[in-house]
């Protein structure tokens, strides 16, 4: 068969009229806190020191560049929203007459998020207004059950890759719930193969994002794996998970990825918890750990999305991450890095690039904040047919505050937000 290279806690909800991003600036540095003085550009993560302040592109914003540039979201347009149905993250992609098509991960039989292995499968949605949808998704998934975590992306010869962890053939028996979330006498029972799992990382192109796609990883492999290093931070003879690729025209492939980190070296925080690194290559060479003897960061995190940011040159990974800490209301919700070549080094950001907090806009048009969103994970950056970055998606679990109406239990959708340019 054909291949394509690639290498690849707070108060409850208030009504407002603070900017998105001024109100997490305020969160993250405090009401009425000076801005910290640069002496040189690396002070700025991407921006220019000028007079002793950053001057931020356009993606970010804060006192050091570090937060993302966010815009309210429109509370009939929140992305891939559906009625007694949860989904868990995706990216979109628009094609040539401007309909925006977004693979996200749907957890079938009306389960809610809990039940995500094995119900997850993968779906295929479009909009035809706009990269924030909403959102309909098609009758027969991309991948059914066990497949998750879909990166749609286009390749610079305009064709598509989709890294994904589960290789969807049906062997997992789904669990049935009734209206989008999962029971509480839910146990997880997966007999399944080799490959339906989540630590078995597919690879699936297609020339067109209308498809046919097919299937670039061995099923009777462990999938996408890291060429072995003797002494590295995590086992090698084993898969990854949580891929996100990014390609160069010449066919080389950055891969970001996360696995347990439980090598000979460990961790020096949440050792045996997933921890991210970042490989280069090609499917058909294998890749190389960038990094082989310590992650990315030294706190556990999953689900990293990588990107170059042209307006400053730089490259950028955000990441979920799941270490706890409590100088931000409980625990960061994301942790983010930057580097002005691929190859490092890559400097940690001192603040998370987006906060817990999602803000929706009202018809009448007032802004509601819900701050106690149970989860808000799986980043991506959306891309228009230009390739310029002008969204960012996560999947959400909103809490008691949230002006949903789905919300309850362990329902969720995916969110997506577009930067305010």
């Amino acid at each position: 068969k054909a291949t394509v290279s690639v290498l690849n806690c707070l108060p409850p909800a208030t009504t407002m009229r603070l900017g998105f991003a001024t109100a997490f600036v305020a969160l993250v540095f405090g009401a009425g806190a000076a801005r910290p003085e640069c002496a040189v550009d690396d002070d700025c993560y991407g921006g220019k020191c000028r007079g002793g302040a950053c001057a931020c592109p356009p993606l970010w914003t804060g006192p050091q560049c570090q937060v993302m540039k966010l815009k309210p979201v429109d509370i009939n347009a929140t992305g891939l929203m559906l009625n007694k149905v949860s989904t868990w993250g995706g990216a979109a992609v628009e094609d040539d007459d401007g309909v925006w098509h977004m693979f996200a991960a749907q957890m079938m039989r009306n389960c809610g998020l809990t039940a995500w292995a094995p119900n997850s499968e993968i779906v295929h949605a479009t909009s035809t207004t706009g990269p924030s949808g909403p959102y309909k998704p098609m009758e027969k998934p991309v991948l059914p059950n066990f497949a998750h975590g879909p990166k749609i992306t286009r390749l610079p010869d305009g064709t598509f890759a989709m890294p994904h962890i589960g290789c969807g053939d049906g062997s997992s028996e789904p669990y049935k719930c009734t209206n989008g979330t999962t029971p509480p006498d839910f146990v997880k029972n997966m007999t399944h193969s080799m490959c339906n799992v989540p630590g078995w990382t597919g690879w699936l192109t297609a020339e067109s994002v209308q498809g046919p796609w097919a299937q670039q990883a061995d099923p009777s492999s462990r999938g996408v794996t890291i060429k072995p290093v003797e002494g590295s931070w995590h086992k090698t003879d084993s898969g990854i998970t949580n891929p996100s690729i990014y390609q160069f025209p010449n066919g080389t492939t950055l891969l970001a990825y996360s696995t347990g980190c439980t090598g000979p070296n460990g961790c020096d925080v949440d050792e045996g918890h997933k921890h991210v690194g970042l490989a280069v290559g090609s499917l058909q060479g294998g890749f190389d750990d960038l990094a082989p003897f310590e992650p990315m960061w030294p706190e556990a995190n999953e689900d990293p999305c990588i990107f170059f940011d042209p307006d400053s040159g730089m490259w950028h990974i955000v990441s979920h991450r799941t270490s706890e800490d409590p100088a931000y209301g409980g625990g960061w919700v994301a942790q983010h890095a930057v580097a002005r070549s691929w190859t490092g080094p890559w400097k940690k950001a001192t603040v998370p690039p987006y906060p817990w907090a999602t803000q929706y806009r009202l018809p009448d048009g007032t802004v509601v904040e819900a701050k106690k969103n149970i989860k808000r994970e799986r980043p991506q950056v959306i891309y228009n047919r230009q390739g310029r970055i002008i969204g960012l998606s996560n999947g959400v679990m909103p809490g008691a505050d949230s002006p949903l109406p789905n919300a309850g239990g362990d329902w969720t959708y995916t969110h997506v937000q577009l930067f305010d340019l």
